[in-house]
């Protein structure tokens, strides 16, 4: 296995062809996010692995039995320490259509469990204003929001901001985001994530005992205004299948549904 350095990692971008719709991994690609880049050999390449957090993906061209043994050696020897380094023990493989016949087989001593995803994505960033129920206001996430003690919630927030930027300076300076404020309290966020070029994606939460009123909905068309700003033209949204209330709420945004993929979540832990 190599490891491809830093400043040479878009040299794997043809190996996951197909994968497109996955910003993090083109953010990693276009050496916007830190991130191990491994392929099988540095002058011949067919085979990549690349992991950010707990998403995986792998690409390739024809991959065989050998690449399926060629993952297992890398996740043992640099995956799986790692992550157990950071308290992880589980990772999201999303793979290249050359790998979705063995990725099972290369899993297999990883308890893998097979799952479908749901992509949509909003073009254009029409969407128009929500309302917000009475008593919400919404506020953008910057450094007057981060800094105001009267606001209880802020701690989320920043844990929130720190799961996809280096620094909480990282992401007001590349990222956008706004929140619904209620009481004095933080009570959920809609940001941008892993902006590239003219695309970005949709992180979003919404605090329990404040759903189901349109606020999800409301924060994101704002998102969509704020991200226009910075000449994003396309946000896309990642769920589970089974979320109905995810696909639902970007639905109610304007986003449309582009496609449905499988992923395994596989362990690196006991079972």
């Amino acid at each position: 296995m190599e490891r491809v350095a830093e400043d040479q990692v878009g040299v794997a971008a043809p190996l996951f062809a197909g994968l497109e719709h996955h910003l993090a991994l083109q953010a990693i690609l276009q050496g916007r996010i830190a991130a191990p880049v491994y392929v099988d050999a540095a002058a011949s390449s067919r085979v990549a692995f690349t992991w950010t957090q707990h998403r995986a993906f792998v690409g390739g061209v024809a991959p065989g039995e050998d690449a399926a043994a060629w993952l297992g050696d890398l996740l043992e020897a640099e995956a799986w320490p790692a992550l157990r380094a950071t308290g992880g023990d589980a990772l999201v493989f999303h793979s290249a259509e050359p790998w979705e016949a063995i990725l099972p087989q290369a899993l297999a001593p990883y308890r893998p469990q097979r799952h479908e995803r749901l992509h949509l994505a909003l073009r254009g960033l029409s969407a128009g204003e929500a309302p917000l129920p009475t008593g919400y206001g919404l506020r953008a996430v910057d450094a007057a929001l981060l800094a105001d003690e009267a606001l209880t919630g802020r701690e989320a927030l920043v844990e929130e901001m720190l799961s996809e930027r280096p620094s909480v300076e990282a992401f007001l300076r590349e990222s956008v985001g706004v929140c619904p404020v209620c009481d004095d309290a933080i009570v959920g966020w809609c940001l941008s994530e892993y902006n590239t070029a003219d695309r970005c994606e949709v992180g979003i939460a919404v605090d329990e005992g404040h759903r189901r009123q349109g606020i999800a909905t409301a924060m994101t068309r704002a998102l969509a205004a704020m991200v226009r700003e910075r000449g994003i033209t396309e946000m896309g949204w990642h769920c589970w299948a089974g979320n109905a209330a995810s696909e639902a709420t970007a639905l109610r945004a304007g986003f449309a549904l582009e496609r449905r993929y499988p992923v395994y979540v596989a362990f690196c832990g006991e079972g």
